[in-house]
């Protein structure tokens, strides 16, 4: 392949900014730089100034686009006049780009240059396509050469684009997410003058180039082996592209379609729907995401119909069928009709997670699975305005609702299961760390998603009463019951205040950034640290990883302060009431009468107050009765064990933890408990598993299923 500079054509206009082929030496302005980066800010005359340079180098990298045009009509045009033209366009795009980002943009520059790289491309996949159809093994030499041609395009184009990236990270000071990207490409500073502070509008610019700079080297490493790779692909590469765009836009779902398309290629079912799911659930949702899920949820229909869903070498392996029902089943909800086997399997797949997340770890599957329900409620809300699937909202709420339910019944049962390896007349108090068993700890981040689910979704749930007799109604009670039970265990069984913070981003919160249904408002904690700055990622300079122990413990921690912050907004139907000075969380229960519970010396209980970081004290008065605000919501059934930490403390503790919009009126009283002084140990744990069973009370023990379960036919 030849090597040509910029200035080897006969058209060439030499513009005031110059840089290689292949993007590696520093675009450089020896007189103006300056006036490259906040220019609107400090020159008047600067957009006067920079109108000429950027005419000459976009006029320049026009004329290299036509000869590169006419490559394609023209027959027998080499490979290397395409890449001469291909490497003219490329550098006199990149000094218009650098030169002005705002003319650039409006100029569609860098989509231009990108759809040259894509007409090169599909010219090469057709050769490269004819060759195998027409002539198989034959005419190797032939084949061999242009298959080289075509990774030396691959390659002369990857380096362009990093090295596009590294004249950003060069040129461009105090854009974080351009220097994590331009660390972990282990760059070096191109420029010998002293980096240029961007305005916060060509920051902005310059990250939205920088991300689609790295979905385009995403694609031409997926491109390389798709075309050059018949087995044992490697994406390695591609993957990393993408998951650094995403570091860079977290809102945009275009790493997740691309992911999707590696994870069809594979012909993995969960992947790819998971990619697609977060691809139409980013807060900046892909175009084509909701058609690409549809035809994937069609070919999981199709492939269950032929009994293909199921690998013939999977039959019978414990464990393998729980992927293909879950896949199945959000098949079918999404359709928003109810079919005969609904139940039974939504049953077979939730006894089967549980079984398999006691047995071994599930790794990313249950993360997997979390998300993709929660999407899938999410996206069904919005088709619900738009077509007729109403009752898939009803499906997908039901799945997030007994899938929450499930994980809270294990780590039940881990929880009591370790206190009672516990002496409780030796001095020797376990360590808090053992108390988190292993099984414990495999389902604590898919918790914190549903509890983030939770404080994004309790007005939903809340308002489901209002159809008292539909099942959902009658499984969203059984929730309420253990949660409510779920916390006062947590709150007895660790000293919630003294749990371990952790200040960076853990890993399932990275995970979820731009998330849209779990990125929001109400989960603000997640992502934001003090000053409200975005909360730093675990791989950051200077970021110190806490052990594993400490970020499970704070885990813990958190998925109580959400609670409780449901509990004292008054956002859900769970109280947390004084009992022969025991507190308890209590669920709700219709029907009684409000002085069922009452609070020592006439205090109010808690109301729905909002809760102040700097001063916890006091609540506004509630439109309740005085007997009514002896507990917040009443109710009879106490799915929970009492607590015997001092929630006192749990409360002044939340005065640091929890952000909170300030009092709208003047408060009045103290809160309940306040006073109140020690609690005596839980009295009553959950037994057993089925301790709030949606299962039929006489169903056999949860076993792993080594085929389809009866009825579970075909699609109808």
């Amino acid at each position: 392949m030849h090597s040509h500079t910029l200035g080897s054509h006969p058209h060439q206009r030499a513009p005031p900014c110059l840089s290689h082929t292949d993007g590696s030496s520093a675009a450089h302005i020896p007189s103006h730089s300056h006036l490259t980066g906040e220019v609107d800010a400090r020159h008047p005359r600067a957009n006067f100034l920079m109108a000429p340079w950027f005419t000459d180098a976009w006029k320049t990298a026009i004329e290299a686009e036509k000869e590169l045009l006419q490559c394609f009509s023209q027959e027998r045009r080499t490979f290397d006049e395409f890449e001469h033209f291909l490497s003219e366009f490329r550098t006199s795009s990149q000094n218009a780009i650098l030169i002005d980002f705002n003319a650039a943009r409006e100029a569609d520059v860098e989509t231009r240059l990108w759809d040259a790289h894509l007409k090169v491309n599909n010219r090469f996949r057709k050769q490269l396509l004819r060759f195998r159809e027409e002539h198989g093994k034959k005419k190797p030499v032939e084949r061999r050469k242009l298959e080289r041609h075509y990774l030396d395009f691959i390659k002369s184009s990857q380096r362009f684009y990093r090295g596009y990236i590294q004249h950003l990270s060069s040129r461009f000071g105090g854009i974080v997410e351009l220097e994590r990207v331009a660390r972990k490409f282990n760059f070096e500073n191109l420029s010998g003058q002293p980096p240029i502070k961007p305005s916060n509008d060509l920051r902005r610019l310059i990250l939205q180039s920088c991300h689609g700079t790295l979905i385009r080297l995403g694609d031409l490493s997926r491109y390389r082996e798709s075309e050059l790779v018949s087995k044992d692909r490697n994406w390695g590469p591609a993957i990393g592209y993408y998951d650094l765009a995403s570091v860079i836009n977290p809102a945009s779902g275009a790493s997740q379609n691309q992911l999707a398309i590696i994870a069809l290629a594979d012909g993995n079912h969960l992947r790819a729907t998971y990619h697609l799911y977060r691809a139409l659930s980013a807060q900046e949702p892909h175009p084509t995401a909701k058609g690409n899920l549809e035809i994937e949820l069609r070919k999981i229909m199709s492939a269950w119909a032929k009994r293909e869903l199921i690998r013939p070498e999977d039959a019978g392996i414990p464990g393998r069928a729980l992927t293909p029902w879950f896949l199945y089943l959000h098949a079918k909800c999404y359709k928003g009709t109810d079919f005969p086997e609904h139940d039974e399997l939504e049953s077979e797949v939730l006894s089967q997670l549980a079984v398999e997340i006691r047995e071994r770890s599930l790794e990313g599957t249950l993360q997997k699975f979390c998300l993709v329900n929660i999407a899938a409620e999410d996206f069904a809300k919005v088709r619900s305005n738009d077509e007729s699937v109403l009752e898939a909202r009803v499906f997908f709420q039901r799945i997030n609702v007994k899938t929450f339910f499930t994980l809270l019944q294990i780590l039940l049962v881990e929880l009591e299961r370790t206190a009672s390896f516990e002496d409780p007349n030796s001095k020797d108090a376990m360590p808090i760390p053992d108390k988190v068993s292993v099984v414990a700890r495999r389902i604590l981040p898919a918790l914190r998603h549903y509890s983030s689910w939770l404080l994004t979704n309790s007005q939903s749930l809340v308002e489901q009463k209002e159809e008292k007799d539909s099942a959902l109604s009658i499984q969203i009670k059984e929730f309420w019951k253990i949660y409510a039970g779920t916390l006062s265990l947590l709150a007895s069984s660790f000293d919630v205040v003294s749990l371990p913070e952790v200040d960076y981003l853990l890993e399932e919160d990275e995970e979820s950034l731009g998330f849209a249904p779990l990125d929001q408002d109400a989960t603000s904690r997640r992502y934001v640290g003090g000053g409200d700055r975005p909360k730093p990622r675990m791989h950051d300079i200077g970021i110190e990883r806490s052990h594993p122990n400490m970020e499970m413990l704070y885990r813990i921690r958190e998925f109580v302060i959400d609670g409780l912050d449901l509990v004292v907004r008054g956002k859900i139907p769970v109280a947390l009431v004084d009992s022969e000075d025991k507190k308890t969380f209590i669920y709700q229960e219709e029907g009684l009468p409000p002085q069922f519970y009452s609070s020592p010396h006439g205090q109010h209980a808690l109301s729905a107050a909002s809760i102040e970081r700097e001063d916890i004290p006091q609540t506004v008065q509630h439109p309740y009765s005085a007997a009514e605000a002896q507990s917040l919501f009443g109710g009879s059934q106490s799915a929970s064990a009492s607590m015997s930490a001092n929630m006192h403390e749990i409360v002044e503790g939340v005065e640091r933890l929890v952000d909170s919009d300030t009092y709208e009126t003047p408060p009045n009283d103290k809160f309940a408990f306040m006073g109140s002084g020690e609690i005596s140990t839980p009295t009553h744990v959950p037994p057993n598993v089925n301790a709030y069973p949606f299962r039929e009370e006489n169903s056999p023990p949860l076993s792993t299923p080594i085929a389809p379960p009866p009825g579970l036919g075909p699609p109808v």
